[in-house]
């Protein structure tokens, strides 16, 4: 780095410890864990076909985020929709593996749930993390 000029040393200087800086945040995003929620946060959730082994319960939380978007999309009361299925998911980023151009996700890998919803004529598919609080509908 004695041969760069004093400018050029400096930019790469700020870039490294930018680089560290995020780093940090991401390695602390990425290892914090949630505490468990109280079991009254968790109820079943009716499904229109049996779930298997690997479909744990889906958290009620969850469950409402989507009943309400889904609702909101369909224009449909809440009471003529129904889950129809769910299954546990590991999404690849913040997005949940749907990602619109130009947008930033966090690369890291966000737990969660596919959950379907049936209404009247149509159904709907989500992706969502554990907690409801990032929902995205596939398209």
């Amino acid at each position: 780095m004695k041969h760069l000029p004093k400018t050029r040393r400096l930019t790469i200087l700020t870039r490294l410890v930018l680089t560290g800086i995020l780093l940090f945040f991401v390695a602390a995003c990425a290892t914090v864990t949630p505490e468990p929620g109280n079991l009254a946060d968790r109820a079943t959730v009716p499904t229109a076909a049996p779930q298997t082994p690997s479909d744990l319960t889906l958290p009620n939380p969850v469950a409402e985020a989507v009943l309400q978007d889904a609702s909101s999309r369909s224009k449909l009361p809440r009471e003529q929709l129904q889950i129809a299925g769910t299954q546990q998911q590991s999404w690849p980023d913040g997005c949940l593996g749907l990602a619109e151009p130009e947008t930033f996700c966090p690369q890291i890998v966000v737990s969660g749930w596919k959950v379907t919803v049936q209404g009247k004529e149509k159904s709907f598919v989500y992706r969502t993390d554990n907690t409801g609080s990032l929902v995205k509908l596939e398209k």
